[in-house]
């Protein structure tokens, strides 16, 4: 993929979430090359900036709110002058009418998120990342032969609740932090102040945004706690601030994925019509209890025997933790590269033995090769078997390109630190941006992995290649991506 557009928005009303949770594929689709443009017709400050700093360009629209057919106008027009190959979209306004006309103005791959079930969309791929949601519930709202990705797994979440340690041990008073969005419209972060106002027994962490609807009020009503409190704002560093505290109230919404992610218990206040299946799921699985309303009696009740039972939060916390392990971005990721182009990656098997001997004995195949000698059946033979006898720590992948193979590529041990990609696409295969795509695809497959590569210093295809898959240069001759753990400074090397 060259080129995705998001179409998505972020305002006091509908907060950041959706933004948000783009972003977490974008990243992902940026380490594979994949260039990232967000098309937006309202943007609160705080995410432009955001968005900026991770390198993606924004392009707004000027468009009244509420018109389907304005909106799709306008952004077929964006579309037509980014040369995108890719739609992410994610917006609740933005339904069938608006789906079809671009569908049908632009021929592009259409991706959706979606969290209701209840409006159509025209679309190719569509995510729900609500618990408890079943692929038949979308039908007869996506075109026959759309693949719809449904449940925590692909919870759009960054690296770094992935590779978290999750709440650290702590021996003090009960640290709470209280997350209602980064807007928080309602208030809902005061009435959770009013309700815990006075108690010795926990301290307080509030979570907003600078752009938040009632900072000013939250800021005086933080000033005048008798419980310890502190108010952060603008935090980039989600995980950590959150591996910091042993309990949470928050919003019902993505949030509260991100938080079973790192094993936390938690309170959840449904704030929108869309966290109402999110919540409900999460309390029924036991990862989390929800308040019946938003109001300070109801708080103390539902909070108050957890707070006096840590075996219960521990066992909510553990629950949660099964539910979503924070890697649905790489999987939202890998299934728009490989829909797009219509590649996918297959464990290679003993019925691809002749067929990769031929691929790798065809005329030119080996000019660039570390041994350019074409190995022998016999050699290939007892290679091949070796090799595959590692794959299950080594990965080795056919390309398939239309349901037909393509190529190879795999992962081999270079140090302990990073294993080294090897790719051959056939030569009657060439020339479709196949091992770009494949490159991308075992990238998202591996996040946690370092990657490296060596190219020939003469071999300029491969080096563009690897240029333009999202590969660091580290000399003439080598190539670097790094894996989850080395962007989070995570600590585990599985994946």
């Amino acid at each position: 993929m060259r080129h995705l557009l998001v179409r998505a928005d972020a305002d006091s009303q509908i907060g950041f979430g959706h933004v948000l949770r783009c972003m977490a594929v974008a990243d992902e689709l940026a380490r594979t090359g994949t260039r990232v443009t967000f098309v937006c017709a309202h943007l609160t400050p705080w995410v432009a900036r955001e968005l900026n700093r991770r390198g993606f360009a924004v392009k707004m629209l000027d468009v009244p709110e509420g018109d389907q057919m304005r909106d799709a106008v306008a952004s077929c027009t964006a579309i037509a002058a980014s040369g995108a190959d890719a739609l992410l979209l994610d917006h609740y306004g933005l339904t069938g009418p608006w789906t079809e006309h671009v569908k049908a103005e632009t021929a592009l791959f259409l991706a959706a998120f979606d969290d209701l079930a209840q409006d159509a969309r025209a679309a190719d791929l569509l995510i729900d990342t609500s618990p408890g949601r079943t692929v038949s519930e979308y039908t007869k709202l996506i075109p026959k032969g759309a693949l719809c990705l449904v449940g925590p797994r692909y919870a759009a979440l960054r690296p770094e609740f992935a590779v978290a340690p999750g709440p650290e041990g702590w021996s003090g008073p009960l640290r709470i932090a209280i997350s209602m969005g980064g807007v928080d419209p309602t208030g809902a972060s005061l009435t959770c102040l009013e309700a815990l106002d006075g108690r010795s027994d926990i301290s307080l962490s509030v979570i907003l945004s600078s752009d938040a609807k009632m900072l000013a009020q939250t800021k005086a009503r933080v000033a005048k706690m008798t419980t310890p409190t502190r108010l952060l704002l603008d935090r980039t560093d989600m995980a950590i601030v959150l591996s910091g505290t042993d309990f949470v109230i928050g919003a019902g919404g993505t949030s509260a994925l991100e938080r079973c992610a790192l094993g936390l218990p938690s309170v959840l206040a449904v704030l929108a019509e869309n966290q109402t299946q999110n919540a409900q799921q999460l309390a029924k699985a036991g990862a989390a209890a929800l308040l019946p309303e938003l109001s300070k009696d109801a708080i103390l009740s539902v909070l108050e025997p957890l707070l006096q039972d840590p075996a219960q939060r521990a066992q909510m916390g553990a629950k949660a933790k099964a539910l979503c392990d924070g890697r649905g971005a790489t999987r939202i990721a890998g299934a728009l590269l490989s829909r797009a182009k219509d590649v996918t990656l297959r464990p290679a098997q003993p019925k691809d033995k002749t067929m990769i001997h031929g691929w790798q004995t065809a005329s030119g195949a080996r000019q660039f090769a570390r041994n350019p000698v074409p190995p022998s059946p016999a050699e290939h033979s007892a290679w091949f078997d070796a090799r595959l006898a590692r794959a299950p720590r080594d990965p080795f992948y056919i390309v398939e390109a239309d349901g037909a193979p393509a190529g190879f590529v795999r992962l081999d041990p270079a140090d302990g630190t990073r294993q080294e990609v090897s790719i051959l696409i056939a030569g009657d295969a060439q020339g479709r941006s196949l091992a770009k795509t494949a490159l991308g695809l075992i990238r998202l497959a591996h996040p946690m992995r370092n990657i490296s590569a060596e190219v020939h210093p003469d071999n300029s295809a491969s080096q563009k290649l690897f240029a333009g898959a999202g590969y660091r240069r580290i000399d003439e001759a080598h190539f670097l991506s790094h894996g989850w753990k080395q962007l989070t400074k995570g600590q585990t090397d599985e994946d």
